[in-house]
């Protein structure tokens, strides 16, 4: 049985508000006076129909009347239903007919919450951060006026993505570190550590990308892009695997940012305290400074990557899909390459930052300024080459399907395996030949064919995943599902691992086996825990809490520690759950207009008898899972630095101790607060992407529920890990305090 493909597209195609949608319509403002119920017996798909009388609120239509028409769907459709009453202020397409003024509910509102919601957001970074928070917020301006009006214009006329992507990190860091780090010392050295590990970013994904024979094809942003593309005739678009890297370059930018002015930052001091440390010894000390905070950073990006990824293992939970299918998906690869390659990243980037540092340090002339011209001039020109990636013309398959409807249910009869391709489709058209090389025929020989497109792409020598269709012990059909590429993952998680382990010693291995087993937690035990039916918010803490142990264990010197930064955290968590709660009440969040909360709706409804009371829920539970890195990292950083301050000071008062923490949280609010939005604007690039190519209109782009989704995730963050800095610095002085009484 496969997935009903209607119930994909219509979910796809109205989620962004393109059902039906006429693109020369204007979207305006509208507040409903009256509504009136219309008979729709004869149509079995609406539940009811709404008249509404409305007056516009905003453009060419200001101050009119239009009639309104909602569409309010019924059975498994109704959670994209638009309740509205009479004076609530809606988002309608409106289109002049004749002298009526017409249209239909196209969003709710939002738009207004989210710049309340963002005033907030920059109104408590400055209350914390004071000044610092001030720059932080002008220097994160720049950084998305450089996105929207320069990368994405510049983008669909045809220049490199991955080009486009190293100058806007190149701008970005450069103004955000003159803003905040004042020194050029450390602005030179913050600005070359970041720009190369960005640049390790590149080169990674192009090898990773290139050994994976990824296109980008397989997934919602790419289908949908070449849909839009094809229409519009814009042939620039078909670069997907250049906008999947650029999305990586931007997803890690600002941890690497972070990361790279704090490892600056103290190399200066270094230096200052002892001017006479030569290269090695500066080298060494500033090394070690970066330990400390790679140990802790790295936990980041991986949890903001896994929130795209845990939800299809729900699905994958609910199908009792086996791993060697759910890992042949290339859309799962994909996900999987954003978090590790930024991860890898961001751990090269500390010994780069220290051997810059200290190199510009130790020279007394201005001659590391031909230094930085000269990196930011490889960098550029490397970029450029790679402009001859783009696609001249678009590839054979269905866009709009996917890949997720094309799974064989038939757990009974149905066996996936590896194997061997021998030989190629031969001229008598005899098939593909290959050998099983796994499973229960393994060592067998068959012949069969491709599913993907032309048996010619497959070659010999290639491993590919193959489905079987087994009849006791003799197979009744065959078939090649794609080319198996999931060994690049064990390939950087190994680099990943091997990195850390480097830069951090014994530590690295600590953080290594805890973030393995919070991995593991989150896709094991918290979607078993959802698939069965427990309450979300106590899957949530269980897992949040499990997660906390060990990664905490792994990087605590002692008790006192482990209890703050524990303590801490699970209060983050718990603000961030609230926080994620709120603001999605306010701004009518469910998550249907994400393509994996539309799959997960459909198969818990239809194979997992409904289980999962609350799917919305699951929406703000993913925005904590998201943010839990970010909170570990302030509340360790915090609670390592009031801990060292005690031994200093061991007759220090809790008010004092207080204090000390607040002042090393404004150094953290400064740098952080765009750490989790640009990961979650990289992961979600091509989405951001197909929006400007598609409509010109800012009203709508900011009432679309999928981008109320992603600020919510990176806001709700944000607010979690800004707060937990009075929370970790009182809990702290207490737990001090109390231990040398």
């Amino acid at each position: 049985m496969r997935l009903d493909r209607k119930i994909i597209i219509f979910g796809f195609f109205l989620s962004f508000g393109l059902f039906s949608a006429d693109l020369s319509a204007e979207f305006a403002k509208c507040r409903i006076l009256k509504k009136q119920i219309l008979d729709v017996k004869r149509q079995k798909e609406l539940d009811r129909v709404e008249k509404l009388q409305a007056r516009v609120l905003s453009g060419q239509y200001k101050n009119k009347l239009a009639t309104v028409y909602n569409y309010l769907w019924a059975k498994t459709r109704q959670g994209y239903n638009i309740e509205a009453e009479e004076g609530d202020v809606v988002i309608a397409r409106l289109n002049q007919a004749g002298k009526d003024l017409q249209g239909n509910v196209a969003f709710y509102h939002r738009s207004d919450k989210l710049i309340l919601l963002f005033l907030v957001f920059f109104s408590i970074v400055i209350l914390i951060a004071r000044g610092k928070g001030v720059r932080s917020v002008i220097s994160l301006i720049l950084v998305y006026g450089s996105i929207i009006f320069v990368f994405l214009p510049l983008l669909q006329k045809g220049y490199s993505p991955v080009m486009l992507a190293a100058l806007v990190a190149f701008f970005s860091t450069l103004m955000t570190f003159i803003l905040i780090l004042k020194n050029r010392i450390k602005v030179l050295a913050a600005t070359i550590g970041s720009l190369a590990g960005l640049f390790t970013a590149i080169i990674i994904s192009l090898i990773a990308f290139s050994m994976a024979n990824i296109t980008g094809f397989t997934t919602t942003e790419g289908r949908a892009l070449v849909m839009f593309a094809e229409n519009l005739d814009n042939f620039n678009l078909y670069n997907l695997k250049g906008i999947f890297i650029a999305g990586i370059v931007i997803t890690c930018m600002g941890s690497v940012m972070d990361i790279a002015s704090g490892v600056a930052s103290s190399l200066l001091e270094l230096h200052r305290t002892d001017p006479g440390l030569g290269f090695g010894k500066l080298f060494r000390h500033g090394l070690s400074v970066g330990k400390d905070v790679t140990g802790t950073m790295v936990n980041t990006l991986i949890f903001v990557s896994m929130t795209n990824l845990v939800v299809y293992f729900m699905v994958f939970r609910i199908m009792k899909t086996p791993f060697l299918r759910f890992s042949g998906f290339k859309f799962i690869i994909i996900l999987m390459l954003y978090g590790l390659i930024s991860s890898i990243s961001l751990v090269l980037t500390v010994p780069l930052t220290v051997l810059t540092g200290a190199a510009i340090l130790k020279i007394r002339s201005f001659k590391y300024l031909k230094m930085s011209v000269i990196a930011v001039t490889f960098l550029v020109s490397f970029t450029m080459a790679h402009h001859v990636l783009a696609w001249i013309e678009p590839p054979d398959i269905e866009f709009y399907l996917h890949p997720l409807t094309r799974i064989y249910h038939n757990r009974d009869k149905d066996e996936y395996a590896l194997a061997n391709v021998i030989r190629g489709k031969t001229q008598d058209k005899t098939g593909i030949s290959v050998k099983i090389s796994g499973g229960t025929f393994k060592g067998r020989t068959i012949q069969t064919r491709y599913s993907g497109g032309k048996d010619g792409s497959i070659k010999p020598g290639s491993r590919v995943l193959l489905w079987l269709e087994r009849s006791e012990r003799e197979i009744k059909s065959s078939l090649i599902i794609d080319q198996y590429k999931f060994y690049i993952i064990y390939y950087l998680i190994g680099l990943f691992i091997l990195l850390l382990c480097l830069v951090n010693g014994k530590t690295g291995i600590k953080v290594s086996v805890s973030l393995i087993l919070a991995v593991y937690a989150i896709l094991s035990i918290y979607t078993y825990c959802i698939v069965k039916g427990v309450p979300v918010f106590i899957s949530t803490i269980i897992v949040a809490s499990v997660t906390l142990c060990g990664i905490v264990l792994a990087v605590s010197k002692n008790k006192s520690m482990f209890k703050i930064t524990f303590l801490s955290s699970l209060i983050g968590v718990i603000l961030t759950f609230i926080f994620a709660l709120i603001i999605g009440k306010a701004l009518h969040i469910n998550g249907l207009s994400m393509e994996s909360f539309q799959l997960l709706n459909y198969y818990n409804a239809h194979y997992n008898q409904g289980a999962i009371k609350n799917i919305y829920a699951v929406v703000y539970s993913i925005v904590v899972l998201g943010a839990l890195g970010a909170i570990i990292d302030v509340a360790i950083t915090i609670g390592s630095a009031l801990n060292e301050i005690k031994l200093v000071k061991p007759a220090i008062r809790l008010k004092e101790l207080f204090r000390h923490g607040m002042e090393i949280g404004k150094d953290l609010a400064g740098t952080m607060i765009n750490t989790l939005l640009l990961a979650y604007t990289g992961l979600n690039l091509a989405l951001i992407l197909m929006w400007s190519v598609t409509s010109t209109e800012w009203l709508q782009f900011f009432n679309l529920e999928f981008i109320s989704v992603e600020i919510t995730k990176a806001l709700a963050g944000s607010l979690g890990f800004l707060l937990i800095i009075p929370v970790t610095s009182f809990i702290g002085g207490l737990v001090l305090i109390k231990k040398n009484s």
